[in-house]
């Protein structure tokens, strides 16, 4: 079966309201395609989705703690220390001849020593990369002081004495950061914890109130607004005392678990997410078959589609304004993100109309809300040239990351359609010959897909190997890859390579030729897993009568103390209510999408405005910005938290 694309994406109206449906986005297939599904809303109340950010060693993200502390950061070591006495320089030596071999330990015993006249040691060619980390780590760790680390593009490890030069610059560091770096570094590292809204909101709002800029505040993703969600965030030079003080007057968020740290946290500084998740309303199929799809999740998973969060809202899909832009059709792009669109609030209709009715950008803007950030950009630019000729130059003065976002959204409608189609045509069991997959062993991510900045940087593309009769028996589906568009990437040798070409050529693009004139669209590619596993999944089945009770404790609910009530309306054991829900637990690893998960388990549609209309106690989806970031938020609720004081 050939699944095919259309140039223009057809929307579904509801109620008046047009929205993108998955097919329309390439969401077509199943892992488990014989389930029969059921039905229940997705964040019916926004403390119906709890996300708990897992840093990078693997741990969840939880507020525990409100207070700053006054003592540094490396204090709280002082009775582990104690308990673990600290590494001789014997042991040191003998477990890094271990690591390096004995005949290069003896060479960097003798540079720390200084009986060597050459201050680098190489060691021999080393292809594992576990190996490699773990000697960089542990020379950082017991011999960082004096020695400093690099590999070089053969994999050998060239372990260097430390010079003069760097110990000034080290001086000078700790002379710059005195304060700081006697706390345990210029960076405060921070819990932020929020409610129903969006990390860039409190950032901001956090830059405006301490007078600082954004980029003070370093994070490792941003998380969906409609939602509790719990994530570390870093300051550079900001004392704790300062945020902390902030818990009593910001609304819907909390700051904690303070530590001052060395490094800031940058985008993909994460492995992934812990979600809670509750669905209400559950009909559709007895208990029995519930547990038998949730089942099925665990031990098969899902296929790794983009979510109806990447391609917006609106009825415009985002995917639609980026493929104009790889076309470099930039007038029509900027018409496509102004012109008049269904569903939306009667502020946003207004403003389309008269942009459509007059071309008066200086008018126009004055009615688009702020938080139409493309729309009212690319109308600052009109009004500042006096013309509306440049397209361009309009485009361009959107914020990068949300111009990029449009053509990411491009690549991730290709990628999902190209997913389909592979299961389609070979199924989700087995890989088959012409598949890709990353090398075992080599010297690549686990993931190796990127969400931002994934263009214009020279980036080292991960190593992938095209399956063949010799190595198909070594890898399973879950290895499985399939690119995204770019002109650094390779295609599957199989039919699904083909599939790439006609489906782009239908947009008047090439999947083998993505760079433009404008080098800042030209796409380097990514590789992203076919199929994806959640970790530890959990779940229970509820009766609950009234839709506002809760089903499950937030951080900050645990941390006041408070406990789930143990009544007929939310207790687990309970048979009294009359409504049921579903509480999962589960990880994902990062560019995961829940509502992915649930899709394959629930069969129905996961955009915000379908699961809006399932809700009868709130209205229909209003749209914003074609640009929000906050893309799966179908009802607005107030936040929960203090107000001021």
């Amino acid at each position: 079966m050939s699944l095919e694309s259309e140039t223009a994406m057809p929307v579904n109206e509801v109620q008046g309201v047009d929205y993108v449906r998955e097919a329309d986005v390439g969401i077509r297939a199943f892992a488990s395609p014989n389930l029969s599904g059921f039905s229940g809303i997705i964040k019916q109340r926004y403390l119906d989705f709890l996300v708990n950010e897992i840093d990078s060693s693997g741990n969840a993200v939880h507020l525990t703690d409100l207070e700053p502390s006054s003592a540094p950061s490396n204090a709280a070591q002082t009775e582990e220390e104690a308990q673990n006495p600290p590494i001789t320089n014997k042991q040191i030596m003998d477990e890094l001849a271990g690591l390096v071999g004995a005949a290069k330990a003896e060479e960097i015993k003798a540079m720390l020593d200084e009986e060597a006249k050459e201050r680098i040691v190489e060691t021999e060619e080393e292809t594992d990369k576990a190996k490699r980390t773990a000697i960089h780590q542990f020379i950082k760790e017991h011999l960082g002081k004096t020695l400093t680390t690099e590999t070089r593009g053969n994999n050998i490890i060239k372990i260097r004495f430390k010079t003069a030069a760097d110990q000034r610059d080290r001086r000078n560091q700790r002379a710059k950061y005195g304060e700081f770096d006697q706390l345990g570094g210029n960076c405060l590292e921070f819990v932020l914890y929020k409610e129903n809204k969006d990390t860039m909101e409190v950032v901001n709002n956090l830059a405006r109130t301490l007078r600082c800029q954004p980029k003070v505040f370093g994070y490792a993703g941003t998380k969906d607004k409609r939602g509790v969600t719990v994530q570390k965030i870093t300051a550079f030079k900001i004392h704790a005392e300062r945020i902390a003080g902030l818990n009593r007057t910001m609304s819907g968020c909390r700051f904690g678990n303070f530590r001052y740290v060395r490094d800031p946290l940058r985008l993909g500084n994460l492995k992934g997410n812990r979600f809670t998740i509750v669905l209400r309303n559950v009909h559709g199929a007895n208990e029995e078959d519930i547990v038998k799809s949730l089942s099925c999740l665990k031990e098969n998973g899902f296929i790794n589609y983009y979510g109806m969060q990447r391609f917006g809202t609106a009825s415009t899909p985002t995917n639609e304004i980026g493929r104009l832009m790889l076309q470099e059709k930039w007038a029509d792009t900027v018409d496509l993100i102004l012109r008049p669109r269904s569903g939306e609030n009667e502020m946003f209709t207004r403003a389309r109309k008269l942009w459509a009715d007059t071309k008066d950008a200086e008018a126009t803007i004055k009615l688009f809300p702020k938080r139409a950030v493309a729309e009212c950009q690319i109308l600052h630019a009109f009004a500042k040239r006096g013309s509306t000729k440049d397209a361009l130059g309009a485009i361009n003065a959107i914020p990068r990351n949300l111009r990029l976002m449009y053509v990411h959204a491009y690549q991730s409608y290709v990628w999902n359609c190209a997913a389909s189609e592979r299961i389609a045509k070979y199924g989700q069991e087995k890989p088959v010959i012409g598949d890709l997959v990353f090398e075992k062993n080599a010297d690549t991510p686990d993931m190796a897909d990127v969400e931002l900045d994934d263009v214009d940087v020279d980036r080292k593309m991960p190593k992938v190997l095209v399956l063949d009769t010799n190595t198909i028996d070594n890898y399973t589906i879950y290895d499985v890859v399939l690119p995204q568009p770019g002109h650094k990437v390779i295609y599957p040798t199989n039919e699904i390579g083909i599939f790439y070409e006609d489906l782009m050529a239908k947009d008047g693009l090439n999947p083998h030729e993505m760079v433009r004139k404008v080098k800042e669209y030209s796409l380097t590619g990514a590789y992203r897993k076919l199929m994806a596993k959640p970790n530890d999944l959990t779940w229970k089945l509820m009766r609950y009568s009234d839709a506002e009770v809760p089903l499950t404790l937030t951080d900050l609910e645990k941390l006041e103390g408070k406990v789930q009530m143990e009544h007929a309306n939310g207790f687990p054991d309970s048979q009294d209510g009359e409504h049921l829900a579903v509480v999962l637990e589960l990880s994902l690893q990062t560019s995961q999408y829940a509502t992915m998960a649930l899709r394959e388990v629930m069969r129905q549609e996961t955009s915000s405005a379908f699961q809006s209309l399932q809700n009868p106690t709130k209205r229909p989806l209003e749209e914003s910005s074609s640009a929000n970031s906050d893309a799966d938020e179908p009802i607005v609720q107030k936040a929960r938290l203090d107000e001021p004081v």
